[in-house]
């Protein structure tokens, strides 16, 4: 009797355990499945508007005409990207936006790196207090700020010049300094300190120990700032705006604003060039428009696309310093 009521309670046990298994393979089913869903819906919110753009950029006036061409034109056609390069003036307008972004991000990136090291490593009589300002200025939304900013360079006699985004810079006022320092900052502090102390008992100094120990180990968070100020210089439309108010110098992201107005202006030369009536031209508006958004954010694309593993890894370092 008893080997029957142990093999009857061993199946009983057996059973359960069975159950237990199958229910944990099947909510560990449920969860990838629905995990998968939702990265796969999100990921196709993000990439809808650029699917868009491309797909609008390469249709030809008779796939815009075809109401079952959607997606995929049945016809390639760059015609759209070219319509955009001469509505954007992109020979004038390119080398514009770089004199205004490339100076300025490099200046930046120096004047942040210098500051940051600073507010990680040093105690100084004030240095709470500028950092909480530092805090307050990441806070407080840029436009409070336009109007003394503007009446400051006005006086200096610096408005409708791209040099004084340079001088921003430098000054730690940038476009989002006050962000990038307090990146590198936590950067900096997640460095022992042991290592400072080993360089200086070699004979390094504070400036050769910042060279030589810091910068070194915090490549990640310079590539990550870099990249965000890059990205910001390039699409920059609000200080571009109300700083270089001049007709004739705007940047690519001012440009962009005005493409319609600009593509509507040319429909006279299009109209003779490609042999098309302005009834087409007018249909041709939208795909105009979605090629000189892919013209603008292209740059950008592929410079995520190069730098993506320091993003991530300065991302996550970043997170987890407190």
């Amino acid at each position: 009797m008893s080997s029957i009521r142990e093999k009857a309670i061993n199946t009983i046990a057996w059973t359960k355990d069975n159950k237990l298994k199958i229910a944990h393979k099947s909510t560990k089913v449920v969860k990838i499945i629905f995990r998968t869903l939702f990265l796969v819906g999100m990921g196709f919110v993000m990439l809808y508007p650029i699917l868009f753009m491309i797909s609008q950029s390469f249709m030809s006036i008779g796939d815009v005409k075809n109401q079952a061409v959607i997606w995929v034109p049945a016809e390639f056609s760059i015609r759209p990207i070219q319509m955009a390069i001469t509505s954007l003036d992109l020979g004038s307008t390119i080398p514009r936006s770089l004199y205004m972004t490339i100076p300025s991000v490099i200046l930046q990136v120096l004047t942040c790196m210098l500051t940051a090291y600073g507010f990680a490593r040093y105690r100084f009589p004030g240095s709470k207090v500028l950092f909480g300002l530092l805090i307050f200025q990441i806070i407080v939304p840029i436009s409070t700020l336009t109007v003394p900013l503007y009446a400051l360079l006005s006086q200096m006699g610096l408005l409708g010049k791209y040099y004084l985004f340079w001088i921003m810079s430098v000054l730690g006022n940038g476009i989002r300094s006050a962000l990038y320092i307090f990146m590198l900052r936590q950067f900096f502090k997640q460095i022992p300190k042991e290592l400072e102390e080993a360089a200086r008992i070699d004979g390094c100094g504070h400036f050769g120990t910042f060279l030589r120990i810091m910068i070194p180990n915090v490549i990640p968070g310079i590539v990550t700032i870099a990249t965000f100020s890059t990205v910001w210089y390039w699409n920059d439309y609000y200080y571009s705006k109300m700083f270089v108010p001049v007709t004739g110098q705007e940047t690519l992201s001012v440009k962009l604003d005005q493409i319609t107005t600009l593509f509507t202006s040319q429909q006279s030369f299009f109209t003779s060039y490609y042999g098309i009536s302005q009834a087409e031209i007018r249909i041709m508006m939208e795909n105009v428009v979605s090629a000189a958004c892919l013209i603008a954010i292209a740059p950008m694309v592929i410079l995520y696309i190069i730098l993506q593993r320091q993003l991530t890894e300065s991302i996550e370092k970043t997170g987890l310093v407190g």
